[in-house]
Protein backbone atom coordinates (compact mmCIF):
# COMPACT_ATOMS: atom_id res chain seq x y z
CA UNK A 1 0.00 0.00 0.00
CA UNK A 2 1.49 3.25 -1.03
CA UNK A 3 2.46 6.20 1.75
CA UNK A 4 -0.61 8.66 1.16
CA UNK A 5 -2.93 5.34 0.80
CA UNK A 6 -1.89 4.09 4.00
CA UNK A 7 -2.33 7.24 5.93
CA UNK A 8 -5.67 8.26 4.60
CA UNK A 9 -6.90 4.78 5.54
CA UNK A 10 -5.22 5.40 8.88
CA UNK A 11 -6.79 8.62 9.35
CA UNK A 12 -10.12 6.95 8.67
CA UNK A 13 -9.97 4.76 10.96
CA UNK A 14 -9.05 6.31 14.21
CA UNK A 15 -9.16 10.26 13.17
CA UNK A 16 -12.90 9.92 13.80
CA UNK A 17 -12.71 8.55 16.92
CA UNK A 18 -9.81 10.24 18.46
CA UNK A 19 -12.39 13.84 17.33
CA UNK A 20 -14.88 12.00 18.92
CA UNK A 21 -13.46 12.00 22.47
CA UNK A 22 -12.05 14.89 21.93
CA UNK A 23 -15.72 16.95 21.31
CA UNK A 24 -15.84 20.17 22.95
CA UNK A 25 -17.61 20.90 25.80
CA UNK A 26 -20.14 24.23 26.74
CA UNK A 27 -17.78 27.40 26.80
CA UNK A 28 -16.68 27.86 30.26
CA UNK A 29 -17.30 31.57 31.26
CA UNK A 30 -13.90 32.58 30.61
CA UNK A 31 -14.02 31.96 27.03
CA UNK A 32 -17.53 33.83 26.74
CA UNK A 33 -15.63 37.03 27.70
CA UNK A 34 -14.36 39.50 24.47
CA UNK A 35 -10.99 39.35 23.06
CA UNK A 36 -8.90 41.95 22.18
CA UNK A 37 -9.09 41.13 18.56
CA UNK A 38 -12.82 41.62 19.14
CA UNK A 39 -12.37 44.58 21.21
CA UNK A 40 -10.24 46.01 18.01
CA UNK A 41 -12.13 45.05 15.44
CA UNK A 42 -14.06 48.08 13.54
CA UNK A 43 -15.97 48.40 10.09
CA UNK A 44 -13.23 50.72 8.77
CA UNK A 45 -9.20 51.24 8.99
CA UNK A 46 -8.89 52.94 12.17
CA UNK A 47 -5.37 54.54 12.58
CA UNK A 48 -3.12 52.99 15.20
CA UNK A 49 0.86 53.57 16.68
CA UNK A 50 3.27 51.30 17.96
CA UNK A 51 6.42 52.80 18.91
CA UNK A 52 9.37 50.96 19.74
CA UNK A 53 13.37 50.96 19.18
CA UNK A 54 13.05 50.87 15.26
CA UNK A 55 16.15 50.27 14.77
CA UNK A 56 16.43 46.95 17.30
CA UNK A 57 13.55 45.49 15.23
CA UNK A 58 14.89 45.70 12.07
CA UNK A 59 18.59 44.25 13.63
CA UNK A 60 16.89 41.52 14.71
CA UNK A 61 14.55 40.46 12.64
CA UNK A 62 15.82 37.18 12.41
CA UNK A 63 15.69 36.67 16.33
CA UNK A 64 12.86 35.59 18.46
CA UNK A 65 13.35 38.01 21.13
CA UNK A 66 10.33 40.08 21.85
CA UNK A 67 11.13 43.87 22.53
CA UNK A 68 8.77 46.29 24.53
CA UNK A 69 7.00 48.52 22.71
CA UNK A 70 3.93 51.27 23.06
CA UNK A 71 0.73 50.28 21.37
CA UNK A 72 -1.84 53.37 20.94
CA UNK A 73 -5.32 53.20 19.77
CA UNK A 74 -8.83 54.52 20.17
CA UNK A 75 -11.20 52.11 21.49
CA UNK A 76 -15.00 51.75 19.86
CA UNK A 77 -15.94 54.57 22.43
CA UNK A 78 -13.34 57.21 20.84
CA UNK A 79 -11.13 57.19 24.38
CA UNK A 80 -7.94 57.16 23.26
CA UNK A 81 -5.67 54.63 24.94
CA UNK A 82 -2.09 53.08 25.38
CA UNK A 83 -0.68 49.72 26.67
CA UNK A 84 2.72 48.46 26.89
CA UNK A 85 2.89 45.48 24.78
CA UNK A 86 5.70 43.41 23.58
CA UNK A 87 7.09 42.99 20.11
CA UNK A 88 8.75 40.30 17.74
CA UNK A 89 9.54 39.59 14.06
CA UNK A 90 7.28 36.34 12.53
CA UNK A 91 6.93 34.39 9.22
CA UNK A 92 9.94 32.69 7.56
CA UNK A 93 10.58 34.15 3.90
CA UNK A 94 9.07 37.65 4.99
CA UNK A 95 12.18 38.01 7.47
CA UNK A 96 14.63 37.14 4.66
CA UNK A 97 12.80 39.58 2.22
CA UNK A 98 11.53 42.42 4.02
CA UNK A 99 12.90 45.53 5.68
CA UNK A 100 9.89 44.95 8.40
CA UNK A 101 8.65 41.41 8.44
CA UNK A 102 5.33 40.82 10.14
CA UNK A 103 4.97 41.14 13.44
CA UNK A 104 3.35 39.39 17.02
CA UNK A 105 2.28 41.88 19.61
CA UNK A 106 1.59 40.20 23.03
CA UNK A 107 -0.58 42.28 25.22
CA UNK A 108 0.03 41.70 29.14
CA UNK A 109 -1.92 39.05 30.56
CA UNK A 110 -2.82 41.79 33.66
CA UNK A 111 -4.04 44.08 31.08
CA UNK A 112 -6.36 41.80 29.39
CA UNK A 113 -7.67 40.16 32.61
CA UNK A 114 -8.20 44.06 34.42
CA UNK A 115 -10.56 45.01 30.59
CA UNK A 116 -12.39 41.73 30.60
CA UNK A 117 -10.71 40.44 28.13
CA UNK A 118 -10.11 36.80 27.34
CA UNK A 119 -6.39 35.98 28.00
CA UNK A 120 -5.21 35.32 24.08
CA UNK A 121 -2.22 37.36 24.40
CA UNK A 122 -0.68 37.69 20.99
CA UNK A 123 -1.77 38.89 17.79
CA UNK A 124 -0.69 38.60 14.75
CA UNK A 125 -0.10 41.35 12.95
CA UNK A 126 1.17 41.74 8.72
CA UNK A 127 2.61 45.41 7.82
CA UNK A 128 4.39 46.80 4.80
CA UNK A 129 7.44 44.91 3.56
CA UNK A 130 9.59 47.86 2.59
CA UNK A 131 8.77 51.41 2.95
CA UNK A 132 8.32 51.77 -0.60
CA UNK A 133 6.11 52.71 -3.34
CA UNK A 134 4.02 49.77 -4.42
CA UNK A 135 4.67 47.70 -0.65
CA UNK A 136 1.70 49.37 1.13
CA UNK A 137 -0.60 47.47 -2.28
CA UNK A 138 0.76 44.57 -1.89
CA UNK A 139 -0.45 44.22 2.46
CA UNK A 140 -4.08 45.57 0.86
CA UNK A 141 -3.62 42.95 -1.85
CA UNK A 142 -3.26 39.98 0.73
CA UNK A 143 -5.73 41.66 2.97
CA UNK A 144 -8.21 41.63 0.24
CA UNK A 145 -7.61 37.59 0.02
CA UNK A 146 -8.35 36.93 2.73
CA UNK A 147 -11.96 39.00 2.44
CA UNK A 148 -12.39 36.67 -0.70
CA UNK A 149 -12.41 33.58 1.39
CA UNK A 150 -14.39 35.03 4.55
CA UNK A 151 -17.26 35.80 1.41
CA UNK A 152 -16.93 31.96 0.40
CA UNK A 153 -16.87 30.23 4.03
CA UNK A 154 -17.37 31.82 7.20
CA UNK A 155 -14.82 28.86 8.46
CA UNK A 156 -12.13 31.26 7.76
CA UNK A 157 -9.69 33.65 9.61
CA UNK A 158 -10.87 37.11 9.83
CA UNK A 159 -8.74 40.10 9.80
CA UNK A 160 -8.84 43.83 10.92
CA UNK A 161 -7.29 46.28 8.48
CA UNK A 162 -5.56 49.18 10.13
CA UNK A 163 -3.99 52.29 9.46
CA UNK A 164 -0.82 51.87 11.34
CA UNK A 165 2.63 54.20 12.24
CA UNK A 166 5.81 52.16 13.75
CA UNK A 167 7.20 55.60 15.79
CA UNK A 168 10.48 55.16 16.38
CA UNK A 169 11.86 56.24 20.52
CA UNK A 170 15.00 57.32 18.27
CA UNK A 171 13.55 61.31 17.26
CA UNK A 172 16.40 61.20 14.70
CA UNK A 173 15.27 58.12 12.78
CA UNK A 174 12.20 58.48 10.30
CA UNK A 175 8.93 56.44 11.00
CA UNK A 176 7.18 54.45 8.81
CA UNK A 177 3.81 54.31 8.19
CA UNK A 178 1.26 52.47 6.03
CA UNK A 179 -2.07 50.09 5.82
CA UNK A 180 -1.38 46.50 8.16
CA UNK A 181 -3.97 44.01 9.47
CA UNK A 182 -4.53 42.04 12.50
CA UNK A 183 -5.21 38.54 11.74
CA UNK A 184 -7.48 36.85 14.11
CA UNK A 185 -5.58 34.11 16.31
CA UNK A 186 -6.15 30.04 15.58
CA UNK A 187 -7.85 29.91 18.98
CA UNK A 188 -10.58 31.98 18.88
CA UNK A 189 -11.37 31.13 15.69
CA UNK A 190 -11.86 27.65 16.87
CA UNK A 191 -13.87 29.22 19.75
CA UNK A 192 -16.08 30.74 16.85
CA UNK A 193 -16.80 27.85 15.19
CA UNK A 194 -17.24 25.34 18.14
CA UNK A 195 -14.22 23.66 17.36
CA UNK A 196 -10.40 23.12 18.53
CA UNK A 197 -7.08 23.25 17.05
CA UNK A 198 -5.08 20.20 15.72
CA UNK A 199 -1.55 20.16 14.91
CA UNK A 200 -0.78 16.39 13.86
CA UNK A 201 2.52 15.75 12.48
CA UNK A 202 1.24 14.62 9.49
CA UNK A 203 -2.00 14.68 7.81
CA UNK A 204 -3.13 14.07 4.41
CA UNK A 205 -5.88 16.15 2.49
CA UNK A 206 -7.94 12.91 2.02
CA UNK A 207 -8.39 13.29 5.98
CA UNK A 208 -9.95 16.40 5.38
CA UNK A 209 -14.19 17.15 5.37
CA UNK A 210 -13.65 16.89 1.30
CA UNK A 211 -16.42 19.12 0.82
CA UNK A 212 -14.90 22.16 2.82
CA UNK A 213 -11.68 21.09 0.82
CA UNK A 214 -12.78 21.54 -2.32
CA UNK A 215 -13.61 25.22 -1.30
CA UNK A 216 -9.81 25.62 0.19
CA UNK A 217 -8.28 24.45 -2.90
CA UNK A 218 -10.41 26.14 -5.78
CA UNK A 219 -9.81 29.18 -3.87
CA UNK A 220 -6.55 28.40 -3.58
CA UNK A 221 -6.78 27.98 -7.32
CA UNK A 222 -8.58 31.40 -7.73
CA UNK A 223 -6.48 33.63 -6.22
CA UNK A 224 -3.44 31.59 -7.93
CA UNK A 225 -1.67 30.21 -4.75
CA UNK A 226 0.60 27.06 -4.53
CA UNK A 227 2.40 28.30 -1.15
CA UNK A 228 0.53 26.03 0.92
CA UNK A 229 0.91 21.96 1.17
CA UNK A 230 -1.52 20.06 3.51
CA UNK A 231 0.63 17.21 5.00
CA UNK A 232 2.80 19.76 6.82
CA UNK A 233 -0.13 21.96 7.28
CA UNK A 234 2.23 24.55 5.53
CA UNK A 235 -0.05 27.57 5.41
CA UNK A 236 -2.98 25.50 6.27
CA UNK A 237 -4.49 25.45 10.03
CA UNK A 238 -6.03 22.27 10.67
CA UNK A 239 -9.53 22.51 12.77
CA UNK A 240 -11.82 19.89 14.11
CA UNK A 241 -16.10 21.57 14.34
CA UNK A 242 -17.55 19.71 17.24
CA UNK A 243 -20.19 17.02 15.56
CA UNK A 244 -18.04 17.07 12.14
CA UNK A 245 -16.20 13.29 11.65
CA UNK A 246 -13.26 14.91 10.32
CA UNK A 247 -11.48 18.10 10.71
CA UNK A 248 -11.20 21.07 8.28
CA UNK A 249 -8.49 22.81 6.71
CA UNK A 250 -8.17 27.09 6.91
CA UNK A 251 -5.80 28.74 4.78
CA UNK A 252 -3.54 31.58 5.93
CA UNK A 253 -0.58 33.36 4.12
CA UNK A 254 -1.30 34.79 0.76
CA UNK A 255 1.56 36.90 -0.36
CA UNK A 256 2.95 34.61 -2.28
CA UNK A 257 -0.31 33.95 -4.52
CA UNK A 258 -0.88 35.43 -8.42
CA UNK A 259 -3.75 37.78 -6.51
CA UNK A 260 -1.61 39.46 -4.58
CA UNK A 261 1.59 39.37 -7.32
CA UNK A 262 4.08 40.97 -4.96
CA UNK A 263 7.47 41.76 -6.71
CA UNK A 264 9.03 38.57 -4.36
CA UNK A 265 6.59 36.23 -4.61
CA UNK A 266 7.74 33.06 -6.48
CA UNK A 267 5.82 29.71 -7.48
CA UNK A 268 5.85 26.65 -5.42
CA UNK A 269 9.71 24.71 -6.39
CA UNK A 270 7.97 21.70 -6.62
CA UNK A 271 5.75 22.57 -9.65
CA UNK A 272 6.65 23.12 -13.12
CA UNK A 273 5.24 27.08 -13.68
CA UNK A 274 7.25 30.03 -13.60
CA UNK A 275 5.31 32.10 -12.67
CA UNK A 276 3.28 33.22 -9.51
CA UNK A 277 -0.09 34.49 -11.71
CA UNK A 278 -0.33 30.77 -13.35
CA UNK A 279 -3.27 28.73 -11.66
CA UNK A 280 -1.87 25.53 -10.77
CA UNK A 281 -4.41 23.14 -9.36
CA UNK A 282 -3.48 21.39 -5.85
CA UNK A 283 -6.86 19.69 -5.46
CA UNK A 284 -7.71 15.87 -4.85
CA UNK A 285 -9.37 13.81 -7.88
CA UNK A 286 -13.34 13.86 -7.83
CA UNK A 287 -15.55 12.97 -10.32
CA UNK A 288 -17.71 15.82 -12.44
CA UNK A 289 -20.80 15.71 -10.79
CA UNK A 290 -18.86 16.15 -7.24
CA UNK A 291 -17.53 19.04 -8.48
CA UNK A 292 -20.73 20.48 -9.26
CA UNK A 293 -21.76 22.32 -6.08
CA UNK A 294 -18.42 24.01 -5.19
CA UNK A 295 -18.50 25.23 -8.83
CA UNK A 296 -21.94 26.60 -8.20
CA UNK A 297 -20.74 28.20 -4.94
CA UNK A 298 -17.73 30.30 -6.50
CA UNK A 299 -20.63 31.19 -9.28
CA UNK A 300 -23.09 32.56 -6.79
CA UNK A 301 -20.38 34.57 -5.33
CA UNK A 302 -19.10 36.00 -7.84
CA UNK A 303 -20.76 39.60 -7.96
CA UNK A 304 -19.78 39.94 -4.50
CA UNK A 305 -16.36 38.86 -4.99
CA UNK A 306 -15.15 41.10 -7.87
CA UNK A 307 -17.31 43.53 -6.27
CA UNK A 308 -15.40 43.84 -3.38
CA UNK A 309 -11.84 44.11 -5.62
CA UNK A 310 -14.24 47.05 -7.58
CA UNK A 311 -15.25 48.84 -4.35
CA UNK A 312 -12.33 48.07 -1.92
CA UNK A 313 -11.67 51.96 -1.45
CA UNK A 314 -7.77 51.46 -0.38
CA UNK A 315 -7.06 50.18 -3.90
CA UNK A 316 -5.11 52.48 -5.91
CA UNK A 317 -6.39 52.09 -10.12
CA UNK A 318 -3.77 49.92 -10.36
CA UNK A 319 -4.93 47.49 -7.92
CA UNK A 320 -8.41 47.72 -8.50
CA UNK A 321 -8.02 46.79 -12.35
CA UNK A 322 -5.25 43.57 -11.58
CA UNK A 323 -7.86 42.05 -9.07
CA UNK A 324 -10.99 42.47 -11.01
CA UNK A 325 -9.15 41.34 -14.09
CA UNK A 326 -7.62 38.37 -12.49
CA UNK A 327 -10.42 36.93 -11.59
CA UNK A 328 -12.76 37.89 -14.08
CA UNK A 329 -9.79 35.13 -15.93
CA UNK A 330 -11.13 32.67 -13.70
CA UNK A 331 -14.83 33.29 -13.29
CA UNK A 332 -14.21 32.78 -17.53
CA UNK A 333 -12.20 29.77 -17.12
CA UNK A 334 -15.26 28.09 -14.87
CA UNK A 335 -17.51 29.11 -17.77
CA UNK A 336 -15.83 27.04 -20.26
CA UNK A 337 -16.99 23.22 -19.68
CA UNK A 338 -13.48 22.34 -21.56
CA UNK A 339 -10.96 24.60 -19.56
CA UNK A 340 -12.86 23.00 -15.93
CA UNK A 341 -12.02 19.61 -16.99
CA UNK A 342 -8.45 20.31 -18.08
CA UNK A 343 -7.21 22.53 -15.63
CA UNK A 344 -9.54 21.06 -12.81
CA UNK A 345 -11.73 18.11 -12.63
CA UNK A 346 -8.30 16.02 -14.44
CA UNK A 347 -5.36 18.37 -13.08
CA UNK A 348 -5.65 16.24 -10.13
CA UNK A 349 -3.51 14.99 -7.54
CA UNK A 350 -0.81 17.63 -7.46
CA UNK A 351 -1.57 18.02 -3.58
CA UNK A 352 0.73 14.95 -3.43
CA UNK A 353 3.70 16.16 -5.38
CA UNK A 354 6.68 16.63 -3.00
Amino acid sequence: MKQSALLSFLLGIFLPGLLAQSATAPLPDSLRLPTMFQHLFHENAPTMTIELDFEQLLREKEGNIYQPAKFQYLDKSGVQREVTVDVKPKGRSRRKICDIPPIKVRFPREFLVANGFQPIQALEMVVICKDEPGYEQYVLREYAAYRLYNILTDKSLRTQLVKLKFKTTDEQEKSAEGFAFFIEPFEEMAQRLHSQILKPTRISPKGLQPREFDVLSLFEFMIGNTDWYVYNRHNIAVAHIQGDSLPIGVPYDFDYSGFAHTSYSLPAERLKISNVTTRYFLGLCRRPEDWEPTLKLFQSKKPELIGFCKQFPHFDKESRQYTTGYLEDFFDLLDNPKKVEEQIVEHCGAAFIK
